[in-house]
């Protein structure tokens, strides 16, 4: 360990030091954090026999979001992905191919956090708070965003509810994807 760093419990307002003899169990850390104040892509969790355990974070990872690559029409008007482990990740892109045909309404993306992975909630921030495009947005060639925003909850999933779809006015969602990075 460098002089820079140190090793703490909490965030690094609230840091202390962390004695790993002291056997707190469960209880959830940084393992490192320099003195800027940024955590290091490291989590620790003390075991509670005096032990502890690292968890070092990928510095990213991509996740295909399958589940609301779909044509919302008449009978699909809402999907929502699959629940997404986002612990060990403080940024998100977001990207997907979205394309229409007629005149549907409006296609609204919800990002959804959760503590429990039960519990979810509607994220508020920002862009998020309201995201939605309407036909004439999407126009005739279609879109292909990348957004990126922060991530601060343990599980995230993405809901999609299209409005004024028909057989035949439609909006299609592909090559939807995530990518979590630190």
């Amino acid at each position: 360990m460098s002089t820079t760093d140190k090793l703490v419990k909490g965030n690094a307002s609230t840091a202390k030091q962390y004695d790993p003899n002291a056997g707190e169990a469960g209880a959830e850390l940084w393992a490192r954090v320099s003195l800027t104040g940024e955590p290091l892509p490291v989590k620790g969790v003390a075991n509670g026999d005096g032990t502890s355990s690292l968890v070092v974070a990928p510095t990213g990872v991509v996740v295909d979001l399958d589940a609301i690559e779909t044509t919302y029409d008449n009978v699909t008007t809402t999907t929502t992905s699959t629940s997404i482990n986002s612990s060990l990740y403080r940024f998100a892109t977001i990207s997907f191919s979205l394309t229409k045909a007629n005149t549907p309404t409006d296609i609204l993306f919800d990002v959804e956090l959760s503590a429990d992975n039960t519990n979810w909630r509607k994220c508020l921030n920002g862009f998020l708070a309201n995201w939605l495009y309407d036909d004439t947005v999407v126009g005739s060639g279609g879109l292909n965003p990348a957004l990126t925003f922060r991530v601060a909850s343990p599980y995230m999933r993405v809901k999609v509810t299209a409005t004024g779809t028909t057989a035949s006015n439609t909006f299609t969602i592909a090559t939807a994807q995530l990518y979590l990075q630190n």
